[in-house]
Protein backbone atom coordinates (compact mmCIF):
# COMPACT_ATOMS: atom_id res chain seq x y z
CA UNK A 1 0.00 0.00 0.00
CA UNK A 2 3.04 2.30 0.27
CA UNK A 3 3.04 2.72 -3.52
CA UNK A 4 -0.63 3.75 -3.50
CA UNK A 5 -0.09 6.21 -0.67
CA UNK A 6 2.86 7.83 -2.44
CA UNK A 7 0.97 8.15 -5.73
CA UNK A 8 -2.12 9.55 -3.99
CA UNK A 9 0.02 12.08 -2.13
CA UNK A 10 1.51 13.35 -5.39
CA UNK A 11 -1.94 13.46 -6.96
CA UNK A 12 -3.37 15.45 -4.06
CA UNK A 13 -0.59 18.05 -4.37
CA UNK A 14 -1.19 18.36 -8.12
CA UNK A 15 -4.94 18.81 -7.67
CA UNK A 16 -4.39 21.41 -4.98
CA UNK A 17 -2.23 23.41 -7.39
CA UNK A 18 -5.01 23.27 -10.01
CA UNK A 19 -7.62 24.46 -7.49
CA UNK A 20 -5.30 27.32 -6.51
CA UNK A 21 -4.90 28.22 -10.20
CA UNK A 22 -8.67 28.45 -10.66
CA UNK A 23 -8.95 30.69 -7.59
CA UNK A 24 -6.10 32.92 -8.75
CA UNK A 25 -7.58 33.23 -12.25
CA UNK A 26 -10.98 34.17 -10.82
CA UNK A 27 -9.48 36.78 -8.50
CA UNK A 28 -7.40 38.31 -11.29
CA UNK A 29 -10.44 38.68 -13.55
CA UNK A 30 -12.52 40.24 -10.79
CA UNK A 31 -9.83 42.85 -10.16
CA UNK A 32 -9.55 43.51 -13.89
CA UNK A 33 -13.32 43.79 -14.30
CA UNK A 34 -13.19 41.14 -17.02
CA UNK A 35 -16.35 39.17 -16.15
CA UNK A 36 -19.51 39.56 -18.17
CA UNK A 37 -18.17 40.40 -21.61
CA UNK A 38 -19.09 38.48 -24.73
CA UNK A 39 -16.34 39.87 -26.96
CA UNK A 40 -15.23 37.43 -29.61
CA UNK A 41 -11.96 39.28 -30.15
CA UNK A 42 -10.16 40.05 -33.38
CA UNK A 43 -9.46 36.40 -34.07
CA UNK A 44 -13.07 35.83 -35.18
CA UNK A 45 -13.88 37.27 -38.60
CA UNK A 46 -17.09 39.19 -39.17
CA UNK A 47 -19.57 37.13 -41.12
CA UNK A 48 -23.28 36.46 -41.39
CA UNK A 49 -25.57 36.79 -38.40
CA UNK A 50 -24.81 34.24 -35.67
CA UNK A 51 -27.01 31.16 -35.39
CA UNK A 52 -29.64 30.89 -32.68
CA UNK A 53 -27.13 29.27 -30.32
CA UNK A 54 -24.76 32.21 -30.92
CA UNK A 55 -21.73 29.98 -30.47
CA UNK A 56 -20.16 30.94 -33.78
CA UNK A 57 -16.60 30.90 -32.46
CA UNK A 58 -14.50 27.74 -32.30
CA UNK A 59 -13.30 28.77 -28.84
CA UNK A 60 -16.59 28.04 -27.08
CA UNK A 61 -17.25 24.84 -28.98
CA UNK A 62 -13.77 23.43 -28.43
CA UNK A 63 -13.48 24.44 -24.79
CA UNK A 64 -16.89 23.12 -23.75
CA UNK A 65 -16.22 19.84 -25.59
CA UNK A 66 -12.87 19.35 -23.84
CA UNK A 67 -14.37 20.40 -20.51
CA UNK A 68 -17.25 17.90 -20.76
CA UNK A 69 -14.96 15.11 -21.92
CA UNK A 70 -12.54 15.68 -19.05
CA UNK A 71 -15.41 15.68 -16.55
CA UNK A 72 -16.70 12.37 -17.90
CA UNK A 73 -13.21 10.91 -17.62
CA UNK A 74 -12.92 12.09 -14.01
CA UNK A 75 -16.31 10.55 -13.22
CA UNK A 76 -15.19 7.17 -14.56
CA UNK A 77 -11.84 7.43 -12.76
CA UNK A 78 -13.64 8.11 -9.48
CA UNK A 79 -14.89 4.54 -9.72
CA UNK A 80 -11.67 3.01 -11.01
CA UNK A 81 -9.01 4.77 -8.91
CA UNK A 82 -10.24 3.56 -5.49
CA UNK A 83 -10.33 -0.03 -6.75
CA UNK A 84 -6.77 0.20 -8.02
CA UNK A 85 -5.20 2.17 -5.18
CA UNK A 86 -6.93 0.17 -2.43
CA UNK A 87 -5.78 -3.15 -3.85
CA UNK A 88 -3.32 -4.55 -1.26
CA UNK A 89 -0.98 -5.87 -3.95
CA UNK A 90 -1.03 -2.77 -6.18
CA UNK A 91 2.34 -2.09 -7.85
CA UNK A 92 4.10 1.25 -8.05
CA UNK A 93 3.62 1.36 -11.82
CA UNK A 94 -0.12 0.67 -11.57
CA UNK A 95 -0.62 3.27 -8.83
CA UNK A 96 1.30 5.92 -10.73
CA UNK A 97 -0.49 5.11 -13.99
CA UNK A 98 -4.00 5.61 -12.58
CA UNK A 99 -2.96 8.83 -10.88
CA UNK A 100 -1.44 10.13 -14.12
CA UNK A 101 -4.76 9.47 -15.86
CA UNK A 102 -6.49 11.59 -13.21
CA UNK A 103 -3.89 14.34 -13.57
CA UNK A 104 -4.33 14.39 -17.35
CA UNK A 105 -8.11 14.76 -17.15
CA UNK A 106 -7.85 17.34 -14.36
CA UNK A 107 -5.36 19.39 -16.39
CA UNK A 108 -7.69 19.32 -19.39
CA UNK A 109 -10.62 20.46 -17.26
CA UNK A 110 -8.68 23.34 -15.69
CA UNK A 111 -7.28 24.42 -19.07
CA UNK A 112 -10.72 24.42 -20.70
CA UNK A 113 -12.19 26.37 -17.78
CA UNK A 114 -9.37 28.92 -18.05
CA UNK A 115 -9.89 29.25 -21.82
CA UNK A 116 -13.58 29.99 -21.29
CA UNK A 117 -12.63 32.91 -19.01
CA UNK A 118 -10.78 34.70 -21.83
CA UNK A 119 -12.50 37.32 -23.99
CA UNK A 120 -11.33 35.73 -27.23
CA UNK A 121 -13.11 32.45 -26.45
CA UNK A 122 -16.48 34.18 -26.77
CA UNK A 123 -18.07 32.91 -23.56
CA UNK A 124 -20.53 35.20 -21.80
CA UNK A 125 -20.86 35.68 -18.06
CA UNK A 126 -23.19 32.72 -17.33
CA UNK A 127 -21.05 30.22 -19.25
CA UNK A 128 -17.88 31.55 -17.64
CA UNK A 129 -19.39 31.23 -14.18
CA UNK A 130 -20.65 27.68 -14.77
CA UNK A 131 -17.25 26.55 -16.04
CA UNK A 132 -15.36 28.24 -13.22
CA UNK A 133 -17.58 27.32 -10.27
CA UNK A 134 -18.39 23.74 -11.28
CA UNK A 135 -14.84 23.08 -12.43
CA UNK A 136 -13.41 24.23 -9.14
CA UNK A 137 -15.92 22.09 -7.25
CA UNK A 138 -14.87 19.00 -9.23
CA UNK A 139 -11.14 19.62 -8.86
CA UNK A 140 -11.54 20.18 -5.13
CA UNK A 141 -13.72 17.07 -4.81
CA UNK A 142 -10.96 15.06 -6.49
CA UNK A 143 -8.34 16.66 -4.23
CA UNK A 144 -10.43 15.52 -1.27
CA UNK A 145 -10.77 12.03 -2.76
CA UNK A 146 -6.99 11.82 -3.28
CA UNK A 147 -6.53 12.75 0.36
CA UNK A 148 -8.94 9.97 1.34
CA UNK A 149 -7.09 7.46 -0.83
CA UNK A 150 -3.85 8.51 0.84
CA UNK A 151 -5.25 7.93 4.34
CA UNK A 152 -7.80 5.17 3.48
CA UNK A 153 -10.52 7.17 5.30
CA UNK A 154 -13.98 8.22 4.01
CA UNK A 155 -13.25 6.92 0.51
CA UNK A 156 -16.88 5.93 -0.40
CA UNK A 157 -18.32 9.28 0.74
CA UNK A 158 -15.72 11.33 -1.12
CA UNK A 159 -16.07 9.16 -4.20
CA UNK A 160 -19.78 10.00 -4.25
CA UNK A 161 -19.03 13.72 -3.97
CA UNK A 162 -16.61 13.47 -6.91
CA UNK A 163 -19.23 11.63 -8.99
CA UNK A 164 -21.84 14.32 -8.37
CA UNK A 165 -19.40 17.12 -9.13
CA UNK A 166 -18.33 15.43 -12.37
CA UNK A 167 -21.92 15.01 -13.52
CA UNK A 168 -22.52 18.74 -12.98
CA UNK A 169 -19.48 19.51 -15.12
CA UNK A 170 -20.15 17.28 -18.09
CA UNK A 171 -23.60 18.85 -18.41
CA UNK A 172 -22.02 22.23 -19.19
CA UNK A 173 -24.05 24.25 -21.74
CA UNK A 174 -22.62 23.96 -25.23
CA UNK A 175 -23.56 27.51 -26.22
CA UNK A 176 -24.01 30.97 -24.75
CA UNK A 177 -27.72 30.95 -25.52
CA UNK A 178 -28.24 27.80 -23.45
CA UNK A 179 -26.18 29.18 -20.58
CA UNK A 180 -28.12 32.45 -20.45
CA UNK A 181 -31.47 30.67 -20.65
CA UNK A 182 -30.50 28.20 -17.94
CA UNK A 183 -29.52 30.97 -15.53
CA UNK A 184 -32.56 33.13 -16.20
CA UNK A 185 -35.08 30.29 -16.07
CA UNK A 186 -33.57 28.88 -12.89
CA UNK A 187 -33.95 32.18 -11.06
CA UNK A 188 -37.43 32.71 -12.53
CA UNK A 189 -38.46 29.39 -10.97
CA UNK A 190 -36.92 30.36 -7.64
CA UNK A 191 -38.80 33.68 -7.72
CA UNK A 192 -42.05 31.88 -8.55
CA UNK A 193 -41.59 29.59 -5.53
CA UNK A 194 -40.89 32.57 -3.28
CA UNK A 195 -44.02 34.37 -4.51
CA UNK A 196 -46.12 31.30 -3.71
CA UNK A 197 -44.64 31.31 -0.21
CA UNK A 198 -45.45 34.99 0.26
CA UNK A 199 -49.02 34.47 -0.93
CA UNK A 200 -49.40 31.78 1.72
CA UNK A 201 -48.01 34.11 4.38
CA UNK A 202 -50.43 36.85 3.35
CA UNK A 203 -53.30 34.40 3.79
CA UNK A 204 -52.33 33.61 7.40
CA UNK A 205 -54.31 35.16 10.22
CA UNK A 206 -52.40 37.44 12.53
CA UNK A 207 -52.48 36.17 16.11
CA UNK A 208 -51.37 38.63 18.76
CA UNK A 209 -52.56 36.62 21.74
CA UNK A 210 -50.29 35.87 24.66
CA UNK A 211 -49.67 32.32 23.39
CA UNK A 212 -48.46 33.66 20.05
CA UNK A 213 -46.18 36.11 21.79
CA UNK A 214 -44.54 33.21 23.62
CA UNK A 215 -44.06 31.11 20.47
CA UNK A 216 -40.71 31.98 18.84
CA UNK A 217 -41.50 30.04 15.64
CA UNK A 218 -45.09 31.01 14.87
CA UNK A 219 -47.78 33.61 15.32
CA UNK A 220 -46.12 37.01 15.22
CA UNK A 221 -43.05 35.65 13.40
CA UNK A 222 -44.96 34.28 10.40
CA UNK A 223 -48.05 36.40 9.79
CA UNK A 224 -48.23 40.06 8.83
CA UNK A 225 -49.71 42.51 11.31
CA UNK A 226 -52.64 44.66 10.09
CA UNK A 227 -50.39 47.71 9.72
CA UNK A 228 -47.72 45.86 7.71
CA UNK A 229 -49.92 43.65 5.50
CA UNK A 230 -50.57 46.39 2.88
CA UNK A 231 -46.83 47.07 2.55
CA UNK A 232 -46.11 43.35 2.22
CA UNK A 233 -48.81 42.93 -0.42
CA UNK A 234 -47.54 45.92 -2.41
CA UNK A 235 -43.94 44.71 -2.13
CA UNK A 236 -44.93 41.26 -3.37
CA UNK A 237 -46.70 42.90 -6.32
CA UNK A 238 -43.40 44.65 -7.10
CA UNK A 239 -41.64 41.28 -7.19
CA UNK A 240 -44.22 39.99 -9.66
CA UNK A 241 -43.46 42.88 -12.02
CA UNK A 242 -39.73 42.16 -11.61
CA UNK A 243 -40.38 38.57 -12.70
CA UNK A 244 -42.09 39.75 -15.88
CA UNK A 245 -39.34 42.28 -16.56
CA UNK A 246 -36.74 39.55 -16.06
CA UNK A 247 -38.50 37.39 -18.64
CA UNK A 248 -38.48 40.33 -21.05
CA UNK A 249 -34.75 40.74 -20.45
CA UNK A 250 -34.18 37.11 -21.50
CA UNK A 251 -36.17 37.66 -24.70
CA UNK A 252 -34.10 40.77 -25.38
CA UNK A 253 -30.82 38.96 -24.78
CA UNK A 254 -31.90 36.18 -27.14
CA UNK A 255 -32.85 38.66 -29.86
CA UNK A 256 -29.63 40.67 -29.48
CA UNK A 257 -27.55 37.48 -29.49
CA UNK A 258 -29.18 36.19 -32.64
CA UNK A 259 -28.38 39.55 -34.25
CA UNK A 260 -24.75 39.36 -33.16
CA UNK A 261 -25.05 42.45 -30.92
CA UNK A 262 -22.93 41.04 -28.14
CA UNK A 263 -22.20 44.37 -26.46
CA UNK A 264 -25.94 44.80 -25.97
CA UNK A 265 -26.22 41.23 -24.66
CA UNK A 266 -23.67 42.05 -21.98
CA UNK A 267 -25.33 45.36 -21.09
CA UNK A 268 -28.79 43.83 -20.70
CA UNK A 269 -27.39 40.92 -18.72
CA UNK A 270 -25.50 43.19 -16.30
CA UNK A 271 -28.62 45.30 -15.70
CA UNK A 272 -30.82 42.21 -15.32
CA UNK A 273 -28.35 40.74 -12.83
CA UNK A 274 -28.52 43.97 -10.80
CA UNK A 275 -32.33 43.74 -10.81
CA UNK A 276 -32.12 40.15 -9.61
CA UNK A 277 -29.82 41.08 -6.73
CA UNK A 278 -32.11 43.97 -5.77
CA UNK A 279 -35.15 41.69 -5.93
CA UNK A 280 -33.47 39.09 -3.69
CA UNK A 281 -32.69 41.82 -1.14
CA UNK A 282 -36.26 43.10 -1.35
CA UNK A 283 -37.64 39.60 -0.84
CA UNK A 284 -35.54 39.16 2.29
CA UNK A 285 -37.11 42.32 3.77
CA UNK A 286 -40.67 41.15 3.00
CA UNK A 287 -40.68 38.45 5.68
CA UNK A 288 -42.55 39.39 8.84
CA UNK A 289 -42.02 41.31 10.97
CA UNK A 290 -41.35 44.16 8.56
CA UNK A 291 -38.75 46.82 9.25
CA UNK A 292 -39.95 50.07 7.68
CA UNK A 293 -36.50 51.63 7.18
CA UNK A 294 -34.93 48.47 5.73
CA UNK A 295 -37.91 47.82 3.43
CA UNK A 296 -37.89 51.43 2.21
CA UNK A 297 -34.19 51.18 1.40
CA UNK A 298 -34.68 47.89 -0.49
CA UNK A 299 -37.54 49.36 -2.49
CA UNK A 300 -35.32 52.29 -3.43
CA UNK A 301 -32.50 50.04 -4.58
CA UNK A 302 -34.91 47.91 -6.61
CA UNK A 303 -36.38 51.02 -8.24
CA UNK A 304 -32.95 52.22 -9.35
CA UNK A 305 -32.12 48.82 -10.82
CA UNK A 306 -35.44 48.57 -12.67
CA UNK A 307 -35.02 52.09 -14.09
CA UNK A 308 -31.68 51.04 -15.60
CA UNK A 309 -33.00 47.80 -17.10
CA UNK A 310 -36.39 48.89 -18.43
CA UNK A 311 -35.08 51.08 -21.32
CA UNK A 312 -32.77 48.27 -22.46
CA UNK A 313 -35.61 45.83 -23.07
CA UNK A 314 -37.63 48.25 -25.18
CA UNK A 315 -38.32 46.79 -28.66
CA UNK A 316 -37.25 49.87 -30.62
CA UNK A 317 -34.16 48.14 -32.05
CA UNK A 318 -36.09 45.31 -33.66
CA UNK A 319 -39.64 44.65 -34.80
CA UNK A 320 -39.09 40.96 -34.00
CA UNK A 321 -39.23 41.58 -30.25
CA UNK A 322 -42.70 41.90 -28.71
CA UNK A 323 -43.20 45.11 -26.75
CA UNK A 324 -43.14 44.89 -22.96
CA UNK A 325 -46.74 44.87 -21.65
CA UNK A 326 -46.52 48.26 -19.89
CA UNK A 327 -44.02 46.90 -17.40
CA UNK A 328 -42.31 50.19 -16.63
CA UNK A 329 -45.64 51.91 -15.93
CA UNK A 330 -46.82 48.98 -13.82
CA UNK A 331 -43.59 49.06 -11.86
CA UNK A 332 -43.97 52.76 -11.12
CA UNK A 333 -47.53 52.23 -9.89
CA UNK A 334 -46.71 49.22 -7.71
CA UNK A 335 -43.52 50.78 -6.36
CA UNK A 336 -45.31 54.00 -5.43
CA UNK A 337 -48.03 52.01 -3.66
CA UNK A 338 -45.42 50.04 -1.73
CA UNK A 339 -43.51 53.16 -0.66
CA UNK A 340 -46.75 54.74 0.53
CA UNK A 341 -47.81 51.60 2.43
CA UNK A 342 -44.44 51.45 4.24
CA UNK A 343 -45.32 54.73 5.96
CA UNK A 344 -48.00 52.94 7.97
CA UNK A 345 -45.78 50.23 9.43
CA UNK A 346 -45.57 50.67 13.16
CA UNK A 347 -42.17 50.36 14.78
Amino acid sequence: MAAAKAAATTLEQKLKSLVDAVDADAAAQVYAGAFGGLSLGESVKQGPAPPSSWSDGDGVKTATSVYAGAAQALEALASKAPLVLQEPSVTTDAAQAICKDVEKAANELQTAAALLQTDTAGAGAPLRAIARVNGRRLLDAWRSLAEALKTSKDVPQRTGIAWEAAQMCHKIPKSNRTAYRREFLQWAKELKDVLVEFEELLAQDYDDTEDAMDDPFGGLDDAYSPDSAPAAEAGIACLKVVGQLYKQALLTIDERGNAGKFDEVSSVYASADAVREAAVALGEELYAPLDADALRASLGAADQAVRRLAPLVAPAASDKLPPPPGLEQRWRAQWSAAVEAVKFIKS
